[in-house]
């Protein structure tokens, strides 16, 4: 056997391979034989046709087989010669395969290969767990918030005047320029009038101007108020910038109530008060504390990626590049983004995915190094916390996300990533430890 290397790059090769008579000969006899042990011909018993027969009526069965039988047995031996057994990533491709009868069997094999790279120095990262306790102050900031969440809505007094909390009822319309703003984008109903529409008076529930309108306003009472839309794609492209007027009629009230300590340690499931602030602390200590790892992570994250130029394997580049943009499809969808904002943007998505997905590739690679060189692993029973993790978070049981994850193919992959995170986990605590 002959094999050649040639068209190198980064992580990618091709390897010509050439096979000598014999072998050739050989391969093609064991092929031969393969078929007409199960050639079935009227007038014979299975397996006991004549080979002249078999090579004539069963010829094309015979070149496949022997096609086949050339690339499976040969190619693991001719990936060794070439001194890539260590490095082989993936065969992506087998072509100008030629098997025929009487000629040396030649192929070439277009193959991924690991990345080659060194890790960074690891005992220069240091890092400062910065996370501060709560303080009386926060967590009454955050009892409030509870508060306000428990609140139940009750159909406001005659005179009442609406106040952050509530919710109101309202009749509106809007115009730019004297023009119907429904006639100026027809398919954007929300932002162009309604009747009896009810908002929540609080930040980010509606037009922020309207909003603020309203509180202090009492129901019967109405009011024009001048809207300013942003020019970015919060807004429809066509009223991005512009300035509107809206007539605003508040119809009716219904007036937040808030719950006492008591209620408020009832409605969250605490046996008191007492009970529930300290609740509170803790929650605030466990999310600050996660939000500091996280702060970490990222910072262990630069270092790892900072000096990081080696090529990765075009597929896994590609895999995580589609795994980017349907990600970022689905935000936009939720978000509500116009229909033509891929199309407006897709030399900054198409940049911004690839430059994402080659950090995270690399990162991928340098944190299963770091593993094997560490004996890192992750058992079956992380495994199995984790697909009921994933489970749970779609509302799934466990037996349904497992035979989910098991169709599609993605067992290696989780536990591959348990193991990133494992080995990322480990460099964060050795670098709080320095």
């Amino acid at each position: 056997m002959k094999v050649e290397k040639c068209n190198e790059s980064g992580c990618s090769v091709e390897l010509n391979v050439a096979l000598d008579a014999g072998e050739s000969s050989m391969l093609a006899k064991k092929a031969t034989d393969a078929v007409c042990a199960r050639a079935s011909v009227p007038g014979f018993r299975k397996g006991k046709v004549p080979r002249a027969i078999v090579e004539k009526r069963f010829a094309e069965a015979i070149a496949e087989a022997t096609a086949d039988a050339a690339v499976r047995e040969t190619i693991e031996k001719a990936v060794e010669e070439a001194g890539l057994k260590e490095r082989l990533f993936r065969v992506a491709e087998v072509k100008d395969l030629n098997c025929k009868a009487g000629e040396p069997f030649s192929y070439t094999v277009a193959a991924e290969l690991r990345p080659e790279f060194d890790l960074p120095g690891l005992s220069k990262l240091k890092l400062e767990a910065k996370a501060q306790p709560a303080t009386d102050a926060d967590v009454d900031g955050y009892i409030a918030h509870l508060r306000k969440r428990a609140a139940k809505f009750e159909k406001a007094d005659e005179g009442y005047a609406a106040a952050e909390g509530d919710f109101a009822s309202i009749d509106y319309s809007g115009k730019i320029d004297g023009r119907d703003i429904a006639e100026i984008v027809p398919g954007e109903k929300a932002i162009a009038s309604g009747t009896d529409f009810w908002i929540g008076l609080e930040e980010g529930a509606f037009l922020p101007e309207i909003i603020e309108a309203l509180k202090g306003m009492k129901a019967g009472e109405s009011k024009q108020v001048e809207v300013a839309f942003p020019e970015n794609d919060a807004a429809p492209e066509a009223v991005r910038g512009a300035k509107a007027v809206y007539d605003v009629t508040l119809k009716a009230v219904r007036r937040a109530v808030l719950p006492d300590d008591a209620g408020l340690a009832e409605a969250m499931g605490a046996k008191s008060f007492d009970d529930l602030k300290a609740d509170a602390r803790k929650s605030l200590d466990a999310s600050r504390e996660r939000e500091d790892k996280n702060r970490m992570r990222d910072e262990a994250v630069d270092f790892l990626l900072k000096d990081a130029a080696f090529a990765v394997p075009e597929s896994t580049l590609k895999s995580e590049r589609n795994m980017y943009l349907a990600n970022l499809r689905e935000r936009a969808q939720n978000s509500g983004l116009p229909a033509d904002y891929f199309e407006r943007n897709r030399d900054k998505i198409m940049a911004d995915a690839e430059e994402a997905a080659l950090r995270r590739v690399r990162l991928s690679w340098i944190l299963a190094k770091v593993a094997h060189e560490r004996g890192i692993e992750a058992g079956d029973m992380e495994l199995q916390q984790e697909i009921m993790r994933i489970g749970m978070s779609a509302g799934l049981a466990y037996s349904v996300a497992l035979d989910r994850v098991q169709k599609n193919g993605q067992i290696g992959r989780i536990r591959e990533r348990l193991v990133e995170t494992k080995a990322l986990d480990a460099i964060v605590e050795e670098a709080l430890a320095r």
